[in-house]
């Protein structure tokens, strides 16, 4: 697979960053953006390289758009850049748009620190907060208190349709932070009784290596288009969103790959100890190491796919000539080993699983 030059580019400068600070590889690799020519501007802009709590993560586009239309693979022509509908707050009527909670510069997801800070600035009348979705009771106050959950754990509602038949009961409660449960009025599911759900919004990157979707996987790989339709109306409260837009922001989700680049706790396990002879900053892919989001690129894409259910193929766990991985997946077993202290930290890969 043919990779975009100016991701060469980039890996070749930050080969030679190693043991930089991340604020430091960070403006490296812009540095060598703006060296080429390319304006680190709309579009590219939300694929540099951004700081998180142990180093820098970055997303990248494929050069294969793959996407799913009616439970059929299909070519899908679609910009994977801020241009895409993913992006857009007019996909939706409630001034919100996927990137609203999915954020490049967080991973393509959201922080509690992030949702704390927009608070902070603007009250509530930044797009991330809406009663229909990041409210604890959508027939609340458009008060701090209503979006306590929100604000202190990052959980956005889904309002969940239940048949009258189900093998469970409802016991009908009334509180000071849901109100009245079951829902009779949800702005998610007009005309429908529901339960309150909360969860974090999920890396909504990376799809291709994913054998379902959602928390739950009650979205089907197979059928893109509906999840995201799916999403548009309850969440962005979009009445009729088209196949087209939807489709588009199918190919974003399926095109689009992040992973961690650069970490400072490479070599360390969950406490902080050192299990190699060698720790500390370093590239993830450096030295032969399989880390970061290009090889992640080369993996999905590749005959080795560790996952690729929807397209026929199914997930292959404990194989020969494979190892595991945090992705949930497996991954093709290194060709050489890697020296000590370069290996790449597989605990912050990021995954929609």
């Amino acid at each position: 697979m043919r990779k975009p030059r100016i991701f060469s580019k980039v890996r070749s400068v930050a080969r030679r960053t190693r043991g930089v600070r991340p604020d430091g590889i960070a403006v490296a690799v812009i540095a060598m953006l703006v060296i080429s020519g390319v304006a680190v501007g709309v579009g590219l802009s939300i694929f540099r390289p951004f700081k998180d709590d142990s180093g820098v993560v970055q997303s990248a586009p494929s050069d294969v758009v793959i996407s799913t239309s009616g439970g059929s693979i299909v070519p899908v022509s679609a910009p994977l850049d801020d241009t895409n509908k993913f992006f857009d707050p007019g996909f939706g009527t409630n001034g919100q748009a996927c990137v609203s909670c999915h954020q490049p510069s967080q991973g393509f997801t959201i922080n509690v620190e992030s949702i704390q800070s927009a608070f902070k600035a603007t009250g509530l009348t930044d797009p991330l907060f809406r009663l229909n979705d990041t409210a604890n009771n959508p027939n609340g106050s458009n008060s701090a208190d209503n979006f306590s959950l929100f604000l202190d754990t990052g959980v956005v509602r889904i309002g969940k349709t239940f048949a009258a038949s189900s093998d469970f009961t409802v016991a009908p409660q009334n509180t000071t932070k849901f109100g009245p449960l079951p829902l009779s009025t949800d702005p998610q599911q007009p005309g429908h009784t529901t339960l309150s759900l909360f969860r974090r919004p999920l890396v909504n990157t990376n799809v291709h290596l994913d054998s379902s979707v959602l928390w739950d996987g009650r979205a089907s790989i197979g059928n893109m288009r509906a999840q995201v339709i799916g999403a548009a109306k309850t969440l962005l409260l979009a009445p009729n969103p088209t196949n087209d837009d939807s489709d588009q922001v199918a190919a974003f989700m399926l095109g689009v790959y992040t992973d961690q680049r650069f970490d400072t706790a490479a070599g360390t396990d969950a406490e902080g100890n050192c299990f190699l002879p060698t720790c500390g900053g370093g590239l993830l892919d450096a030295d032969g190491a399989l880390g970061g989001v290009d090889n992640l690129r080369i993996l999905a894409l590749g005959p080795n796919a560790p996952c690729t259910s929807f397209l026929a193929n199914p997930c292959t766990t404990n194989v020969a000539g494979f190892r595991s991985s945090t992705l949930g997946r497996t991954c093709p077993a290194k060709p050489r080993e890697t020296r000590p202290g370069r290996r790449s930290r597989t605990a912050k890969t990021y995954s929609t699983m």
